[in-house]
């Protein structure tokens, strides 16, 4: 004769979509009566469903808990390449921004040797000008 069966051998597994709706509900803070009404079942199986996402969402905590300071590991690595290739770009900028001050003031001397000349130029042109004027006036060039 076979023995009989223990009673949480009788109980039907918990399927996904009632965890699912389980795990929506307790989030949103359904009361278990609230939870078993809306599952169909009776308070100790919502109890159940309830606890078991409990000890799951705790299983969770804990590997995020675990993953925290590795997380934050990577993320002071990725900071300091960060703030190294800001300090290497602030000494490229520095530099070019020294090259340029310097570029700019040769342009503008450029510009004033350009503009001095071009107006030692021009006063030449009208010298030879006055000069042409003065010799046909008195007759000397045709």
């Amino acid at each position: 004769m076979t023995e009989p069966k223990a009673l949480h051998e009788y109980r039907r597994p918990i399927e996904q979509t009632e965890r699912d709706l389980a795990a929506k509900m307790l989030a949103e803070g359904a009361s278990l009566k609230a939870l078993a009404k809306a599952l169909e079942c009776g308070d100790g199986r919502a109890k159940r469903i309830a606890s078991e996402l409990a000890v799951v969402n705790a299983a969770k905590e804990l590997r995020m808990t675990s993953m925290v300071p590795e997380m934050l590991d990577k993320l002071l690595a990725a900071t300091m390449i960060l703030v190294e290739t800001n300090t290497a770009l602030e000494v490229r900028m520095t530099a070019f921004e020294r090259e340029m001050r310097t570029m700019n003031k040769k342009v503008y001397r450029g510009k004033v040797t350009t503009n001095q000349l071009r107006e030692r130029n021009k006063s030449l042109r009208d010298e030879v000008k006055a000069l042409r004027d003065l010799m046909r006036r008195r007759g000397l060039v045709t």
